[in-house]
């Protein structure tokens, strides 16, 4: 249901302001002169997240962490794992992270 809702925002939002008008994060970030460090959790049955993953991903910078799970809101499965609260401060205390 989400994934027709996106479709069918995105074709409104290109009628009204064209297709450069539309933010891409993808490129602005694969674009940038320096890229941060950047986990990527996304679900792994939800394949308009696992395709912006993909594509993101050829950056030496992301590091992918697929979900088990169809959903594009993370919330709930993350929580399933573990401490949301440890799993974003373990992300922020980590060797690779520019505190």
């Amino acid at each position: 249901m989400i994934t027709l809702f996106s479709i069918s925002a995105r074709r409104a939002l290109r009628r009204h302001v064209g297709e450069g008008g539309i933010f891409n994060p993808v490129r602005t970030y694969l674009d940038a002169p320096q890229r941060p460090q950047l986990t990527l959790y996304h679900g792994e049955r939800c394949r308009p997240d696992t395709e912006i993953a993909e594509q993101i991903a050829v950056a030496p910078e992301v590091q992918r962490t697929p979900l088990p799970t169809g959903r594009h809101i993370l919330w709930v499965p993350i929580a399933r794992q573990g401490s949301i609260q440890q799993l974003i401060m373990g992300e922020l205390e980590s060797p690779d992270s520019e505190a």
